[in-house]
């Protein structure tokens, strides 16, 4: 009884340093999002708002929630087998698609594109797009098929505070018209740098703990290897470490590190979710044991909060090593539980951590395949 109250003393000690500190994204929390059956919302506008970027470094609370769509669109996450573009990409397991409509100026149109990925790495293989319009009576469509040479992933893994890196991004995209068909070669040059970390509040209410990516991106475009157009863009990337996101492009070449910037704005949000919230009030803050325990792969976790509280439910390893964020927005008061998949996880001891405002609990597991 003593070595378990020992270790569970530990445990404790070690993730209340580790949670205390600055978010890492690695490149496991990325590819997540890339299995069949994903949904994400996507929000945006069409033309220049103003928000406030915060400041460099730490401490900061971006607050979104005063955002207003004007474009709204589900990206769905899917097998790339049957779909237009397939045999353009070699070596692509999953795409996702969405559609976008538009009604301007006596113009109709609807957009339909479907990206190409590799779910291993997270890179960008390419993208195909129907465009089809309407216009005086007259409808006029469109195909353009864009390869990225190699496949392109901008991030370096993994991604943390005060890191900075560069990446270089050659695409060729072949577009058919009614009028004609040409090719046009676009080379790209990131900077990134991680310039900011706080906490990010989205228009739907839900709040994570986020880093800011500082981008700036230098294009050029050829036809028949001529250079017929140069670009000097910078983002402003906010992301979590389930890869909820909100960007700002801005509409200066060098737009200020703090405070209020303009530009074009669009984030999104995992629609799937494996949480599922109980009929019952709680009295109290609880993380219960996972059952099954010994698990493989999957386990459930329940847990309690008796108030809104912003929920960090998370997964390490023995070395106390992240692995896993389950959980990181603001709940209401309730019982949740959550089905946990391990499939890839190896055999051994895990801890799942929950903090809710002051609360934290540990709990062990253990994965046995």
């Amino acid at each position: 009884m003593k070595v378990k109250i020992a270790t569970d003393l530990l445990a404790f000690l070690l993730f209340s340093s580790i949670i205390s500190a600055q978010i890492t994204i690695t490149q496991l929390d990325f590819t997540s999002i890339y299995k069949i059956g994903n949904t994400f919302k996507n929000f945006g506008d069409t033309v220049a708002t103003s928000i406030d970027i915060g400041n460099t470094g730490g401490g900061n609370a971006w607050d979104f929630s005063g955002l207003i769509p004007q474009v709204t669109f589900e990206t769905n996450y899917i097998s790339p087998s049957g779909t237009p573009f397939e045999s353009s990409f070699s070596g692509t397991d999953i795409a996702n698609h969405f559609i976008l409509t538009y009604d301007s100026s006596g113009t109709t149109g609807t957009s339909e594109t479907w990206n190409y990925f590799s779910s291993s790495d997270g890179t960008t293989i390419g993208s195909g797009t129907i465009n089809t319009s309407t216009s005086g009576g007259s409808t006029d469509s469109s195909i353009s098929v864009t390869t990225h040479y190699p496949p392109f992933l901008q991030f370096d893994f993994p991604i943390e505070a005060n890191k900075n890196w560069s990446k270089k991004d050659s695409s060729e995209t072949m577009l058919n018209t009614s009028g004609g068909s040409f090719t046009t070669v676009v080379t790209t040059e990131y900077n990134i740098s991680v310039d900011a970390w706080g906490t990010m509040k989205l228009p739907s209410g839900n709040s994570y703990d986020a880093l800011r990516l500082r981008e700036q991106s230098t294009s050029t475009t050829f036809l028949s290897g001529i250079p017929i157009f140069s670009s000097t863009t910078v983002d402003y990337l906010f992301i979590s470490k389930t890869v909820e996101s909100l960007s700002i492009s801005t509409e200066s070449d060098n737009p200020p590190s703090s405070g209020i910037v303009s530009g074009t704005i669009s984030w999104s949000e995992n629609n799937v979710t494996s949480v599922e919230k109980l009929d019952a009030i709680p009295n109290q803050f609880i993380l219960q044991q996972n059952y099954p325990n010994p698990f493989n792969p999957t386990t459930t976790l329940k847990y309690s909060i008796p108030k809104q509280s912003h929920v960090n439910l998370k997964v390490y390893n023995l070395l106390g090593k992240e692995v896993a964020t389950l959980v990181n927005n603001l709940q209401s008061a309730g019982v949740y539980k959550y089905s946990f998949d391990a499939s890839n996880l190896s055999s051994g001891i895990y801890f799942v951590s929950l903090q809710a405002g002051d609360f934290l609990q540990v709990r062990k597991m253990t994965l046995l395949k």
